[in-house]
């Protein structure tokens, strides 16, 4: 099994150092805001290397172009939460079965991408759930407090289920985790209340709420969360598999991977709102940083 790097230490360590069903992501464009409550606490945050904007290949037969991404994201298969471990529980260089021989830092070095960098060159990413929340408002548009964003879900025996909207966050510590981590500094955690999100360019702005001891953890109000995810079936570890599994690769990146039928109907219902989820980039810590300066030379150049 997986082992998995988890916590905020392990995701500023990593950022200074430099499939069931499909989870929905969390993404914003520049300009909009958001209000989340985190579902995974700083400490549970897994910190994995994910190989980012990776150019696709061509759709399969039977898949519209236009419903195909042209890049995707995907967990490094050499990560080191793929290798075995030792009676001590420290990695020992080998890896599990279908691991440690990752497809992209084989066959793809010399593919470019964001910046002029190789997309074989994987970025530490840390991983959390978010539950999407919403302000509510009373007659006089005064802020009264949250409360859930809500989707309707149909079951494998087609019961439909109003359950809340909850999201993958898949980002980097200095541009989004970090400012969670402070937030959680005195109390422990940032499972206790809500915070606003607000992307600028390619930064975000996050924003912490009061403390709501009626919904954290062991709450009635929190088992709601639990058991959405249990009733969708996910999870940050299964999507984690799945996206650094030799099917995910061969799906969407081996040219050589042939699919049965079946895997090509999957492949087309998922290769849709995979389009729609790859039209949001996310930065990593140099990329953010590259942008920075890139803009501030920008503006600094004065008109003759």
């Amino acid at each position: 099994m997986p082992q998995w790097n988890r916590g905020m230490e392990a995701a500023e360590a990593a950022a200074k150092a430099a499939s069931g069903t499909r989870a929905d992501w969390f993404s914003l464009k520049s300009g909009d805001k958001a209000y989340v409550r985190p579902l995974t606490d700083k400490d549970d945050i897994i910190v994995i290397d994910v190989h980012m904007g990776v150019p696709t290949k061509k759709p399969p037969k039977g898949v519209k172009a236009d419903k195909w991404p042209t890049q995707m994201s995907a967990v490094c298969q050499d990560a080191e939460a793929f290798q075995l471990r030792d009676g001590d529980g420290s990695p020992t260089g080998e890896y599990e079965p279908g691991y440690g021989q990752c497809y992209i830092h084989l066959h793809m070095q010399d593919v470019m991408g964001k910046f002029k960098r190789s997309v074989a060159v994987p970025s530490s990413q840390g991983w959390g759930l978010l539950v999407m929340r919403e302000p509510v408002l009373d007659a006089r548009k005064k802020l009264t407090g949250f409360r859930d964003i809500t989707e309707e879900f149909k079951d494998k025996e087609g019961h439909t289920h109003r359950i809340p909207k909850i999201v993958i966050a898949s980002q980097s510590y200095s541009n989004f985790w970090a400012a969670f981590k402070a937030a959680g500094e005195m109390t422990g955690t940032i499972c206790d209340r809500d915070f606003s999100v607000e992307r600028v360019d390619n930064d975000y702005v996050i924003s912490a709420g009061r403390e709501t001891p009626d919904l954290q953890p062991g709450t009635p109000g929190w088992l709601a969360y639990l058991d959405a995810l249990a009733l969708k079936d996910v999870s940050l570890e299964g999507t984690l598999v799945y996206q650094s599994s030799p099917e995910y690769y061969g799906r969407f990146f081996d040219p050589e991977w042939k699919e049965d039928e079946a895997e090509g109907e999957a492949a087309e219902a998922e290769a849709e709102q995979a389009a729609a989820d790859a039209g949001e980039a996310t930065l990593d810590d140099a990329e953010a940083e590259a942008m920075k300066v890139k803009m501030a030379q920008a503006f600094s150049t004065q008109p003759t």
